[in-house]
């Protein structure tokens, strides 16, 4: 027990150091922490570890003059992170975890937060046994079971007794084949059954990563985002630097969302190391719903050219003198290049010639993206939302900030309709809170008979703000209104040709 002081002291000194951006303390913070709890979970099971969840302090304070509130991170004045509270989760193939341990995790962890969660999940595989029964034969001691059979054969009878020997033997040995099959078949049966419940057993212990948990996946869910997250998990960090800035200047927010989850904690850092500047990113897209779009398969993410920094509109320019280029682009950065389609053509036929592609880390960055201001601004009263249906003159962009249904309101029924229609009636109980007026427009844009059934789920169901379905209404109305944009942009091109 010697090292136990050790391992506290290293835990208390560890929380005052400083790590640089508040954002990268986060992230060192809860992977130091995570590493100290291991090595103590493993001084009783060597297979053992844990999964820790860091929840730092927020703080919401109303905006001036408005119904809006603003929340953000709350920082000391020596810019140290502020931790609310610590879950740890100890998973054990031990019966029985013992006290001590518990005990001892909780204590190592009170000098980072005053509120301290300490669980246990113990996970054995199954056991699987097969026998198979042993056979013996026993002879009187000197003789073999020839011998009695010899002794009473000689000539045709000794002939007929070898032809039935054979045939005897050959329906013997089909029996014995027949059997060995069944038994083969009952044995690959019983480890198909016993690995897919080794399966749920991990799975049951709830191992998996979020944007604020450790990114450990023990057991796939079996839905394609877990199988990318193990894919996006195994990437080299210049892979995924690679990703996030194709998302960066594609304008790809919910998919740089998604990856960010997945990403785990050393990725994360090494990305922000090695591009400051999406650091500001990454907080601009914290408030967009996330989305796999799967393109991170794609080979040129493999061995991908340091081209990071360049905008589409400098590798569109580089793409003409070096037309070998093309051929190395991801799907995200080919689609945007400022092309037009016969040239992408003629660009496409010289790939072998031109000039050779350029060192990119010699060249100059292209200037940073302009992102919307980073907030987390919700409107959290049906006064707030009433005042939202009223501002009509809002773009796209700003709206997406404030999570809310109020906004439907400006559409026209028929793609309310369309948006509702896709959702079950239990989802939209779900989501169905709002002042009345929005409440009101919206069930006029759903069937009769669907109506009925949200009002049916309404008597079992509480909705909240804060469920999926509520999301996913917000964001395919905000999908909505861009398609409407672009209708609009469409016709006054086609009015300026004319």
């Amino acid at each position: 027990m010697t090292r136990l002081p050790l391992l506290l002291i290293g835990l208390t000194s560890l929380v005052s150091a400083s790590f640089g951006t508040p954002y990268e303390q986060v992230l060192q913070t809860q992977k130091m922490v995570e590493e100290r709890v291991n090595a103590l979970v493993r001084l009783y099971d060597p297979q053992g570890f844990s999964i820790v969840t860091i929840k730092l302090k927020m703080e919401a304070e109303p905006l001036p003059g408005s119904p809006f509130l603003f929340e953000d991170y709350t920082l000391p004045g020596d810019d140290r992170i502020d931790i609310e509270s610590i879950d740890a989760r100890l998973i054990t193939r031990l019966e029985t975890m013992p006290d001590d341990a518990v005990s001892l995790v909780r204590e190592s962890l009170l000098p980072f937060a005053a509120t301290i969660r300490v669980s246990v999940k113990q996970v054995q595989p199954p056991k699987i046994e097969t026998t198979i029964p042993e056979m013996r034969i026993s002879y009187p001691e000197g003789k073999s079971w020839l011998s009695p059979l010899l002794s009473t054969l000689s000539g045709q009878a000794l002939l007929g007794a070898f032809f039935l020997l054979v045939f005897t033997a050959v329906i013997a040995l089909w029996r014995l084949g027949q059997g060995m099959e069944r038994g083969a078949g009952n044995l690959a049966g019983s480890l198909t059954q016993g690995l897919g419940a080794l399966k749920d057993s991990l799975q049951d212990g709830g191992l998996g990563g979020g944007s604020s948990e450790t990114a450990m996946t023990f057991a796939s869910s079996g839905t394609s985002s877990s199988n990318s997250g193990s894919a996006i998990l195994t990437m080299s960090n210049e892979s995924c630097l690679s990703l996030l800035s194709d998302c960066y200047w594609c304008g790809k927010d919910e998919y740089a969302a998604f990856l960010w989850e997945q990403f785990g904690i050393a990725q994360r850092l090494s990305v922000i190391a090695a591009w400051p500047a999406l650091e500001r990113y990454v907080r601009n897209f914290q408030s967009v719903t996330p989305r796999d779009l799967g393109l991170h398969t794609d080979v040129n993410y493999l061995n991908p050219l340091p081209f990071f920094r360049q905008n589409n509109a400098a590798l569109t320019e580089i793409a003409r003198k070096a037309p070998a280029l093309l051929s190395k682009l991801s799907p995200l950065r080919s689609e945007t290049l400022l092309l037009g389609v016969q040239e992408r053509l003629d660009l496409q036929a010289k790939s072998g010639s031109g000039d050779a592609i350029p060192d990119f880390k010699t060249m100059a960055p292209s200037p940073e993206r302009s992102l919307r201001a980073f907030s987390k601004i919700r409107l959290s009263t049906e006064s707030g939302e009433n005042e939202a249906i009223a501002l009509r003159e809002l773009p796209v962009e700003a709206k997406e900030q404030f999570i809310t249904l109020a906004w439907m309101v400006q559409l026209p029924k028929e793609k309310v309709s369309g948006i509702l229609e896709s959702f079950t009636a239990r989802d939209l109980a779900l989501a169905w809170v709002g002042p009345a007026p929005l409440l009101a427009y919206l069930s006029d844009c759903v069937s009769p008979k669907k109506k009925d059934l949200v009002e049916s789920y309404r008597k079992t169901v509480v909705p909240s703000r804060d469920s999926e379905a509520f999301h996913r209404l917000h964001r395919l109305s905000m999908d909505a209104f861009r398609q409407m944009r672009a209708a609009v942009d469409q016709g006054d091109d086609h009015a300026q040709a004319a």
